[in-house]
């Protein structure tokens, strides 16, 4: 009688089809590992955090919203924004140091530094456009023009003075009304209070305009007139 031998000691990977013993994560033989998920990173956090913030401002008007929600709608954990802003109060006074930041280039814009008016008519209209782009940058900034006069701006301003470093928007509007002395469109020297003034006037026509309570018709003159306004207190 004759035996017949078989044998056990063929692997069960001999019986596969080869492509069956692929990783398909790496092309080569073997059995397939698991990859991890890469994690997610956003390349500038902080300023994308920054525009999101915003962009919440321009659409709702309203800084009611927390770090985790706009770190959720990056796409990020909570505690990756935490890295950036130590809590919401530090983010809304970066987002009102932007603002005043931004106000300063409409200023620039409208009346550059570097550019003396000669005369009384250009010292006139340089104050005109001053009026005229801040009324512009209220009405279209209105989530951040509140802000940027909020708490969150007051602290912003508190930091600025004690390190030194203001937004020099205000410095516009001195000059502007200094510029009117010196051409002799007043004759009253201007002051603090007659700047304070002025800028209560300007700030007041916006804030208004903005609660869309009065002045819309004026939206585009609004400049010019409360300029009148102005020269006639210091005539």
């Amino acid at each position: 009688m004759t035996l017949t031998l078989v044998r056990n000691d063929i692997s069960h990977s001999e019986f596969r089809p080869k492509e069956a013993c692929m990783n398909p994560s790496t092309g080569r033989s073997g059995v397939p590992k698991s990859v991890p998920a890469a994690p997610y990173h956003h390349g500038d956090l902080r300023n994308a955090l920054i525009e999101a913030a915003l962009s919440r401002l321009d659409s709702s008007g309203s800084s009611d919203f927390s770090l985790s929600e706009l770190a959720r709608l990056l796409k990020v954990t909570p505690a990756a924004a935490y890295k950036h802003f130590v809590d919401k109060e530090e983010l809304l006074a970066e987002l009102a140091a932007l603002g005043f930041q931004r106000l300063g280039q409409a200023f620039e814009q409208a009346a550059p530094r570097d550019q003396t008016p000669v005369g009384s008519r250009q010292a006139m209209a340089r104050l005109e456009r001053l009026g005229q782009a801040y009324y512009d940058f209220g009405l279209a900034h209105r989530g951040l023009f509140h802000l940027m006069f909020g708490a969150a701006g007051a602290a912003y301003r508190q930091k600025a003075m004690a390190s030194g470093r203001s937004s020099g928007t205000y410095e516009y509007l001195d000059r502007a009304l200094t510029d009117l002395y010196r051409v002799k469109q007043v004759t009253i020297r201007p002051n603090a209070t007659h700047a304070w003034i002025a800028w209560c006037l300007v700030h007041g026509a916006t804030e208004l305009a903005i609660a869309q309570t009065t002045g819309i018709e004026h939206a585009k003159t609004i400049g010019r007139k409360i300029a009148a306004v102005v020269v006639n207190h210091l005539k």
